[in-house]
């Protein structure tokens, strides 16, 4: 029996969102789904030393109804924020292991030229599920 699971684009993902991909054998991106403002989507909670830290993926707001799908949200251009995310991820994170050398891939990530945020979260859950299940089948 082949298990078959989907969820929205999570922005850095909890455990939970890979538990999900860990269980099923064939996982689906659902990038068609309808955009919520202010959810994890576009938002991620970070554990800090003393408290917690959110970074926002900055995107062009519309009065849409409905609101519009994630493979239609376009991201603010990435020298708005792309710089504060990676130095925020670099100095909570860098004196975790392996952090040297996941860091360079994740920045490659971040530096790539999007314009829709499904396309950010497609590549960054691609390479994350990657370094856990390698082999994995996302689609």
């Amino acid at each position: 029996m082949t298990r078959i699971a989907a969820q929205q684009p999570y922005f850095l993902a909890d455990y939970y969102y890979f538990q999900k991909i860990f269980l099923s054998d064939i996982f689906f991106i659902a990038d068609f789904l309808q955009y919520r403002k202010q959810s994890a989507i576009s938002r991620a909670r970070l554990t800090g030393e003393y408290q917690p830290e959110y970074l926002t993926i900055p995107v062009h707001h519309s009065a849409d109804n409905p609101p519009p799908r994630i493979n239609q949200v376009k991201m603010l251009p990435p020298q708005s924020w792309v710089e504060q995310h990676l130095k925020t991820l670099k100095s909570l994170y860098r004196r975790y292991p392996f952090f040297e050398y996941y860091f360079p891939e994740l920045e490659a990530i971040y530096l790539k030229k999007y314009q829709l945020l499904h396309q950010f979260l497609n590549e960054l859950i691609r390479w994350q599920s990657g370094l856990l299940f390698p082999g994995k089948k996302l689609l």
